[in-house]
């Protein structure tokens, strides 16, 4: 495998690679970050492993979801598509790192040197500064996104709060929710958006549109010369499908459902030029997400809420088992009238802020209202942070 470690004077240095193994790992260190005890490590996903070295190097082992990172301990993180690992801060402040990341935990800040984070930073007063090759982002309580593709360009994509980017070349951009921009070492590009979308700004759900967006998720659709999202509009039980799969990173493929052997009969025969909906549908099904009603699917009935915290805890559960926490025998749901499996799914959600964000959740929340757009954004993206 192989190791980037700090090099003399800053910076990083590849190790040599090491016998009986060419995975690729990339590596961290955790250096006096703020504050130094109760950070952990959050959940993993992926088929890769996560190790950690006291060392510098010299040792590994595998390391554990709630295992606590102390100063100065090392963080290898495999780089095997689909891989992430969280980084979770006493405050609540969450970064997941994905695959292939090279990212070092500074005092008031983080520095990466490749690869893509996603950070949620909570606001506490003082400035958190991103440092990547090409520029400075200045943060003060933000979701967003930072990627790095070394020599290339950098790029920040911001989903909520405000932060000023200043390049290591001149100039300096302040973005507003919505907005993105990259950077090269000859200095920044122009500022972007995110979608584009014209009928998001005064939704609940625009940072989790905008997030979704950016990963690629869900997309809205040309209405004469702008792009909307709908985020009023309800979802159909087959773009759930798609929905879920994108958010929990299930690989899909043509070969996702086969009309030899189709999981719900109600789906007529699967045209080979579209994933859309068979491939989505077969491949939440073999996942453990999606059930049926009584052995159909109906694919084009719109999906409840309770329908959506449903299929999310059961992704989560069969994806990331022990990314949800067990529920306390004495918490009571703020949503009552529900039973069985669906109670379960609402008290689990609940209590593990699956729910939050979501307008008007509370005692009056209706759980069998059909899902909105935006409803469904929320809850997937709060699904992703956990």
């Amino acid at each position: 495998m192989t190791h980037y470690l700090p090099a003399a004077g800053g910076g990083w240095q590849e190790e040599s690679p090491g016998s009986g193994s060419d995975a690729r790992h990339v590596t961290f260190t955790l250096t006096r970050t703020v504050p130094e005890h109760g950070t952990v490590l959050g959940g993993v996903r992926g088929a890769g492993t996560i190790r950690i070295s006291p060392d510098g190097g010299e040792t590994w082992t595998e390391a554990s979801p709630g295992q606590g990172l102390q100063v100065d301990v090392m963080v290898s993180v495999e780089t095997v598509a689909g891989t992430q690992a969280k980084i979770v801060f006493p405050d609540g402040s969450t970064f997941i790192l994905k695959a292939g990341t090279v990212v070092r935990l500074l005092s008031g800040g983080l520095q990466l040197t490749q690869g893509e984070v996603w950070l949620n930073v909570k606001k506490q007063g003082d400035t958190f500064e991103i440092i990547t090759p090409t520029w400075v982002c200045g943060v003060l309580g933000t979701e967003f996104q930072v990627t790095v593709a070394p020599g290339v360009k950098d790029e920040i994509a911001l989903f909520a709060g405000q932060v000023e980017v200043t390049a290591n070349a001149g100039g300096t951009v302040t973005l507003s929710p919505g907005q993105k921009v990259s950077c090269a070492p000859s200095g920044l590009g122009p500022v972007g958006s995110i979608g584009a979308f014209t009928d998001i700004d005064a939704s609940t759900y625009k940072a989790a549109i905008l997030g979704m967006n950016q990963a690629g998720i869900v997309s809205g659709r040309q209405e004469s010369s702008v792009w909307v999202f709908a985020p009023l509009e309800t979802v159909k039980r087959a773009q759930f499908a798609k929905m879920v799969c994108g958010a929990m990173s299930i690989g899909v493929s043509e070969d996702s459902w086969l009309d030899s052997a189709r999981p719900f009969p109600d789906l007529e025969p699967d045209p080979l030029n579209d994933l859309y909906p068979h491939d989505y549908v077969a491949a939440a099904s073999a996942a453990g997400i999606i059930k049926g009603d009584n052995g159909r699917f109906k694919p084009y009935d719109s999906i409840y809420r309770i329908g959506v915290i449903l299929m999310v805890v059961r992704a989560l559960d069969s994806l990331a088992p022990g990314t949800l926490d067990a529920v306390p025998a004495d918490f009571t749901s703020t949503v009552a009238g529900l039973s069985g499996e669906h109670a379960e799914a609402m008290s689990k959600a609940e209590y593990n802020h699956l729910t939050d964000g979501l307008a008007g959740f509370g005692p009056g929340w209706n759980a069998w209202d059909t899902a909105s757009r935006g409803e469904v954004a929320q809850m997937l993206w709060n699904a992703m942070w956990r």
